[in-house]
């Protein structure tokens, strides 16, 4: 990215400090919450500028924020990786998304029935055909409940 005085002069005047020391993006938003710079008529990620600006160019990298504030762009709290160390940073914070069993919304049943499906099989009271009959789903999905590859306890 290149950048000129007018640039730069617009950019800082769109950057609010909170009291956690981060710079806020007041300008337009992406939905996650990251803030939208132009240059010219493209637009880019405001931590990625800033970053720029501040530190250097990215390359190939993505800037990651230190401080989990989408819209902060001081460059204390930015450092440079790649999308694996983002996830990795992101799953260390405990931010990461738990789409199993009932937070998975496409989940057609429950644990109370994934507990059921177990326990009528340990028992030998049901068959896998007459546990998709009697819980209204997949043979697949019975026998990942039974090796417990899905609805995991």
């Amino acid at each position: 990215m290149e950048f000129s005085l007018e640039d730069l002069s617009r950019f800082i005047g769109k950057l609010k400090e909170t009291p956690n020391g981060c710079w806020e993006y007041q300008g337009g938003k992406h939905k996650d919450g990251y803030g939208l710079f132009f240059l010219g008529w493209k637009s880019h990620l405001a931590h990625r500028v800033s970053f720029e600006l501040f530190k250097g160019p990215l390359g190939d990298l993505q800037a990651l924020h230190s401080c989990d504030n989408p819209p902060c762009c001081n460059p204390r709290h930015l450092f440079a990786g790649t999308h694996q160390d983002n996830m990795k940073d992101r799953d260390a914070k405990g931010r990461g998304y738990d789409r199993s069993g009932e937070n998975n919304g496409r989940a057609k049943i429950g644990w109370p029935q994934a507990r059921a499906i177990r326990v009528l099989k340990e028992e030998h009271r049901a068959t896998t055909d007459e546990l998709c009959c009697l819980f209204g789903v997949s043979r697949h999905i019975v026998q990942s409940i039974l090796r417990n590859e899905t609805w995991k306890e």
